[in-house]
């Protein structure tokens, strides 16, 4: 029998650095203009309102920052890196946290057993059972 491989340990989104969208000295760091992949959340004080993800997680957090509906609320955020991931993977991990963490910005992304057939058909295409 074939062991499966585990790609990435998902980190837990609320022991990472938190970072504040309106900290002046934001501007200045590196990590606002590298491009990274990975999950990212969104935070309104202690609270983690939103997760998303993103193949330029800091350009979809600035764009965040200027919604018109909800932008102007958040306070912080952090991201995970999985520079490695492909998009179906993200899209995995991205519904797994949101399982987890049950964010009230998002509603409509929770797991459903309809997703099985999905999560099968991914495994099996990337570890090749």
């Amino acid at each position: 029998m074939k062991e499966i491989e585990i790609k990435y340990k998902l980190p837990d989104l609320k022991q990472l650095e938190r970072y504040n969208i309106d900290d002046k000295r934001n501007k200045n760091e590196t990590y606002l203009t590298k491009r990274i992949q990975g999950i990212y959340a969104l935070f309104i004080n202690e609270t983690l309102v939103y997760i998303g993800k993103s193949i330029n997680v800091l350009q979809r957090i600035k764009q965040h920052k200027y919604d018109k509906y909800r932008g102007t609320s958040f306070t912080d955020f952090v991201y995970a890196k999985f520079e490695h991931a492909t998009r179906g993977e993200l899209e995995l991990y991205e519904t797994i946290y949101i399982d987890y963490y049950k964010p009230s910005w998002n509603q409509q992304k929770v797991f459903r057993w309809k997703m099985m057939p999905l999560l099968l058909v991914h495994i099996f295409m990337t570890y090749h059972l």
